[in-house]
């Protein structure tokens, strides 16, 4: 039996007794045999592709089809619920008799991924609540064209002054359906336009050097939509703040209705906010007694240059790489060759602020590459964690974080597990694999490095904290802002952007913390039920392999455990396996 590194993790497992089980046979080798399931998936993935938003969450970006075209006027969102519709009543007609355990938990997951287009357009209704929105579908349909391909051929030109054109439409169609605006995104909206002229020349700039004579009228057209349509935009939401409404709470019922259906999380808001205060109270005592223990060698330097990060990073990846395999952690990480840091195209500069600046390799590039901006001031706080150690920013994005997590997805026997629909479930997966390698002792050398790790853990606790708290309206921003400064660690401003995001994405906080304390769980069982024939490598393989398969789902099918299942059942009113 190889050895296990609980540590701290196990100590966060919730007091809930552990049923007797026998693993089962793992049914991923096998691709579903159900061929109007798999007919099913096939067309809704296609669909997506052309008609899902666009998100700053990197790990929901894809390919879209040539010629796509960003409508989101009233009759085009009135189109794309009627065809959701369609797809939803034939994922209904689906019969699960029958089915073994692999094709049932494949039918979930493509419920869960139609359930996310009704929670974004119907439950959370972005369209008519989020001004940021039309942004994503403007300065970020750029930004999803211009981070898979940072130096654009002709064709990524045409294609992006497409998506210019676009511009004026968008925005109009955003005075007509925002209705229900939340001011705080609208004064999200408004710091992330900032100056609409400086931003349109800096991107103007940036291009002109890809753009043909043949193509320059049309470009030079397009920029004036840009510009003109960021600035009325702007205007139009500054003079309309006041008649926006103050709450951005979302209420209990719609929050419960994302983690059963959505996420597919067996938590009730009430036991995420426990969870979430038990770690927030077990990483602030580890700090405590880690900072006391190695008071005299938490000194620790920072690079000197954005390059020298890049080529530090390409080192500390090959120690990370065979860390893992001497640890028994995972195997098979080949992935890292696929994984690289690079210093932010000139391109992607004058859209900073618009999105995740990772690309995953969903639209067609061979590997994944995590952009840095050149200087540490502005950057995100694992960015800047990565200045004194990029190991701490390549576990959470490259191995064995969510980069790995992409790369084994993607060669699933079953199809649909390829692909995320959940950007919670990825992040928690994410988290439960820095904590892993921190209790490994990957830090063992760096007292300083360990802090930060368990400061991200603190991190994640307290934002799904606040996710919660604001959700169900018993904390306003300025509350959530202070929480996450006192009790989660943050500087001002980086809690400041935390709360903004937590009110544009309700829900993502949450389920994200509540999978990692589900996988800490399925660990703990699973080490349980198998004794000495359990092998931490193999089971983290396999967790890594269905990375888009919620945690309750796998735990049912490997170890035949139904306790989740029927907390879903308890949250939604029948069975999760059962299509809605």
């Amino acid at each position: 039996m190889k050895p296990i590194y609980l540590g701290a993790l196990v100590a966060l497992l919730m007091s809930a007794p552990v049923e007797p089980a026998r693993a089962q046979e793992p049914h991923n080798e096998v691709q579903s045999s159900d061929p109007q399931l798999l007919a099913l998936a096939s067309e809704f993935g296609d669909w997506l592709a052309a008609n899902r938003p666009v998100s700053p969450h990197a790990i929901l970006r894809g390919a879209r089809p040539m010629a796509w075209d960003p409508n989101w006027s009233r009759s085009a969102l009135q189109q794309r619920k009627s065809e959701y519709l369609q797809f939803q009543g034939r994922h209904k007609a689906i019969s699960t008799l029958g089915f073994n355990t692999g094709d049932r938990i494949d039918t979930a997951i493509l419920g869960a991924s139609m359930a996310r287009v009704h929670w974004t357009l119907e439950v959370l209704d972005r369209p008519r609540r989020d001004p940021g929105f039309y942004l994503d579908q403007s300065l970020g349909s750029l930004f999803e064209l211009l981070i898979q391909s940072p130096e654009p051929d002709e064709a990524d030109v045409e294609e992006l002054i497409r998506r210019l054109h676009r511009f004026t439409p968008l925005i109009n169609a955003a005075k007509l359906e925002l209705d229900e605006v939340v001011r705080s995104l609208a004064e999200e909206s408004i710091a992330t336009i900032g100056d609409a002229n400086l931003r349109t020349d800096a991107f103007e700039a940036a291009l002109s050097p890809y753009v043909s004579d043949r193509l320059r009228y049309d470009f030079n057209v397009g920029i004036r939509a840009m510009r003109q349509s960021l600035s009325t935009f702007k205007d139009w939401l500054t003079v309309s703040l006041e008649r926006f409404r103050e709450s951005p709470a979302i209420g209990i019922q719609r929050y419960r209705w994302y983690l059963g259906h959505v996420a597919l999380v067996p938590r009730s808001p009430e036991a995420l906010l426990v969870e979430s205060e038990l770690a927030l109270a077990r990483a602030g005592a580890e700090l405590a007694v880690t900072a006391h223990r190695f008071s005299d060698q938490l000194a620790q330097g920072e690079l000197d240059s954005a390059e020298r990060l890049v080529q530090m990073a390409a080192i500390s990846q090959q120690e990370i790489a065979t860390f893992l395999s001497s640890a028994g952690l995972v195997s098979g990480m080949e992935a890292t060759e696929a994984f690289a840091l690079a210093m932010l195209p000139a391109t992607l500069l004058p859209l900073r602020g618009i999105g995740e600046r990772v690309d995953f390799g969903l639209g067609g590039s061979a590997e994944t590459r995590r952009f840095l901006l050149g200087e540490k001031a502005g950057s995100s706080l694992l960015e800047r964690y990565a200045w004194s150690d990029p190991r701490l920013l390549i576990c959470w994005d490259g191995v064995p974080g969510r980069h790995a997590q992409v790369r084994a997805a993607s060669g699933h026997a079953r199809p649909i597990r390829r692909s995320a629909s959940n950007a919670s479930l990825s992040e928690g997966v994410a988290l439960y694999f820095n904590a892993l390698v921190r209790e490994a002792g990957l830090y063992a050398f760096k007292p300083a490095s360990r802090m930060m790790a368990l400061a991200l853990l603190r991190r994640q606790a307290a934002l799904a904290n606040a996710d919660v708290q604001i959700a169900l309206g018993d904390w306003d921003i300025e509350e959530a802002v202070d929480f996450l400064v006192v009790r989660g660690g943050l500087e001002r401003a980086d809690a400041t952007h935390s709360v903004w995001q937590l009110v544009r994405d309700p829900g993502r906080a949450g389920a994200a913390f509540a999978a990692y304390g589900q996988l800490v769980r399925f660990l703990a069982d699973a080490a349980g039920a198998l004794d000495d024939a359990f092998e931490l490598d193999a089971f983290n393989d396999r967790v890594l392999l269905n990375a888009h398969v919620p945690i309750a789902l796998q735990r049912w099918e490997y170890l035949g455990i139904e306790d989740e299942l029927d907390q879903l059942v308890e949250q939604r009113g029948r069975p999760a396996t059962v299509p809605e």
